[in-house]
């Protein structure tokens, strides 16, 4: 009976995969039809879970008990679980099992209640619960602060039906904990509503509704309930609106595989509907895991736009970001301003920096382009010695600001380094942050092996991908060298990494659409022929568009035909500022419009929080 109930699964899942293939990026589509087969792919990726993952691992565990399929494994697997070789996000989900054992939902063995039991309260043990969870001085990720916070609220949750007069490990009762949990969630959704995320990148944004989604399902807290719907839908409408084809374009993390893939195929899967490769090697996660269980439903404006990325054409949006100054809060510390430029097949992503930092885990800018299937492909600056092309990773006390000018105008890109400052997260006495002589490494450029190959001519560097012709050189620094990195083991493919001499060098980016040339030969031709001048104080560049730019090597003002242009002293730039998501910088509100499909967020009244979601 299992092999049946097994197999007619997997016909469903890949069925419904088919289905989604056909008409994933279609025009009109029917996002009722995907909202009501949310439910089937919730349970067509717990199968999954179950039938494809290889590693005996908590989420397998934890799909098949909530199937109830197979008890002797699912139980075996239970007892090997070790806290301390688990993520954060892979923490919460003993305490799931716990709750829904304790509410009869699923049978496990005494033993493996036991354990789970002792392992996360020796977890609990390890926080120090007097101040590891206030926002205010937690020196790490914000998605360690909310991960903590999501555990210990279901850990109180837990214990407050369980085990009659609680106390914890510092001797308050689990009432005072729960208050002063639910207190510092509520603020942490505050300041997200209106400020938005320190980190752009995927990893973290993808914990954080992760931990998100916990508290969404579990909080017994109307109001705490719909505030965690709220800052999950600001997170998707991250994501959303510089996505194709399901691969973000915003400016990466600083760790990245070789062709830079966005690992949340799955979440994709069961969020909007989106295809799953057919030869994607199955890697599932705690947050795919969450939302094979979650209640949580993503609005249907974001759906559509996630799909439909190429009837929404092309489209600048000028962003305000909190800067990760840990010394203050958001109201006062100082912002970043993020470009992007979003075209139906490629996204070029940028930080609009003036001698400013950029946040921790960040990067000036990154290009997306798009293969003829859809593929995502990322190319992208990065200084520092953190990637995996041998480099030693970064310390986990320690971060780096890279002080740097970038300026993005629509798809012509200027960039020059000055240094890279290490800061450890060692605090003085007087609580400023020790910080290291600035570290001396070279900019350098990761280029995917699907650019390849890239043609030299005359300090130009070209390539071509699917519809997108590239253009890029060094303007300040001509001492260059081309590195390889290691193979993916999981795609086969490799990178290559154009690496800069000079500290000091700049760098010129131009990217154009095929479609706007003959041959990719008089694209070349062209940009060679520009006029482009370059001398000690500047560099004169006009582009295929004909804009003319003046780029200063000192910090003088950046001209484009002859007007300046200072980004950070733009006005227009908001928390969302898309042509279908809008925000305030700092307001608590956000309004997505689509093709008939909205999304109204006020959280201004942290006790009166509202959510309107139209059509139902």
């Amino acid at each position: 009976m299992r092999k049946i109930n097994r197999c007619t699964l997997s016909l469903l899942f890949f069925a419904l995969a088919s289905w989604s293939v056909s008409c994933a990026f279609a025009e009109n589509v029917d996002i009722r039809i995907i909202q009501k087969e949310y439910n089937l792919r919730q349970q067509n990726i717990l199968g999954e879970i179950t039938d494809r993952t290889e590693r005996v691992n908590i989420e397998r565990a934890a799909a098949l008990l909530f199937l109830n399929r197979r008890p002797p494994q699912t139980n075996l697997i239970l007892r090997a679980f070790d806290h301390q070789k688990a993520s954060s996000l892979q923490c919460t989900i003993p305490i799931r099992i716990l709750c829904a054992h304790q509410n009869n939902l699923c049978k496990l063995d005494e033993t493996v209640l036991i354990h789970l039991r002792t392992e996360m309260t020796q977890w609990i043990r390890s926080r120090s619960l007097e101040n590891s969870t206030s926002i205010a001085t937690k020196h790490s990720p914000e998605s360690s602060v909310i991960l903590d916070l999501s555990t210990l609220m279901l850990w109180a949750k837990y214990v407050e039906d369980a085990t009659l007069g609680y106390k914890w490990p510092d001797k308050k009762s689990n009432q005072i904990q729960q208050t002063r949990f639910n207190q510092e969630i509520y603020q942490w959704l505050d300041q997200k509503s209106r400020y938005g995320f320190n980190d752009c990148s995927s990893s973290e944004l993808l914990d954080c509704i992760g931990a998100l989604l916990n508290i969404h399902d579990w909080c017994d807290d109307p109001i705490l309930e719909t505030k965690s719907a709220a800052v999950i839908d600001l997170v998707l409408s991250d994501i959303v609106q510089e996505s194709l084809a399901g691969q973000w374009g915003g400016v990466r993390g600083r760790v990245a595989n070789s062709n830079m893939h966005q690992d949340n195929y799955y979440i994709n899967y069961i969020l909007f509907g989106l295809p799953v490769p057919d030869n994607l090697q199955p890697s599932f996660d705690a947050v795919s895991l969450n939302l094979s269980l979650s209640k949580y439903r993503p609005p249907g404006v974001l759906v559509k736009l996630m799909r439909e990325y190429d009837d929404r054409g092309t489209y600048e949006s000028a962003n305000f970001l909190y800067a990760n100054n840990r010394n203050k809060i958001a109201e006062d510390a100082n912002g970043l301003k993020k470009y992007s430029y979003v075209t139906p097949s490629y996204i070029l992503s940028s930080f609009q920096l003036r001698s400013q930092t950029t946040p921790w885990h960040s990067r000036p800018w990154d290009l997306l382009v798009l293969d003829e299937n859809n593929f995502g492909h990322h190319l992208f600056a990065f200084t520092g010695n953190e990637l995996i092309s041998g480099g030693k990773q970064a310390a986990q006390d320690e971060y780096y600001l890279w002080n740097s000018t970038c300026f993005q105008y629509k798809n012509v890109l200027f960039n020059r380094y000055h240094r890279c400052d290490r800061v450890r997260l060692n605090l003085t006495d007087s609580g400023e942050f020790l910080d290291d002589a600035y570290v001396q490494w070279p900019t350098r450029i990761w280029i995917p092996n699907t650019f390849a190959p890239v043609i030299q001519d005359q300090s130009w560097c070209f390539s071509e991908v699917g519809a997108i012709y590239l253009a890029f050189r060094p303007l300040k620094g001509r001492s260059y060298w081309w590195r390889t990195t290691e193979l993916d083991p999981r795609t086969g493919s490799g990178s290559s990494i154009l690496t800069f001499q000079n500290l000091y060098t700049s760098f010129l980016l131009e990217i154009e659409s095929a479609s706007n040339f003959i041959s990719f030969d008089q694209f070349m031709n062209q940009v060679i022929n520009s006029p482009l001048k370059i001398d000690n104080d500047s560099v004169t560049f006009v582009s295929r568009r004909g804009d003319v730019f003046l780029f200063p090597l000192d910090e003088d003002e950046i001209l484009v035909n002859g007007n300046t242009i200072e980004t950070l002293a733009d006005s227009s730039n908001k928390l969302f500022n898309s042509p279908f998501i809008q925000s305030e910088y700092g307001s608590g509100v956000l309004d997505a419009q689509w093709k008939g499909y909205s999304l109204h967020l006020d959280l201004r009244d942290s006790e009166k929080p509202i959510r309107v979601v139209k059509p139902n």
